[in-house]
């Protein structure tokens, strides 16, 4: 019998944590964020994309 594969484990749990940061410490915290949420939609792209759920979106 083999593991079950990420896709056939079900949704994942996320945490959210809220911040609010001003000046250079807000700046680096909307870039940071920015970059994760460009990371998810590529990702969710490949998922949405792909016939078995597995293969990664095109960069």
């Amino acid at each position: 019998m083999t593991a079950p594969r990420a896709w056939e484990a079900g949704i994942p749990e996320a945490a959210i944590e809220i911040r609010i940061a001003e000046g250079a410490d807000g700046e680096r915290l909307a870039d940071q964020q920015a970059r994760i949420l460009w990371e998810v939609t590529k990702w969710q792209l490949g998922q949405n994309n792909s016939d078995n759920g597995q293969e990664n979106a095109a960069v």
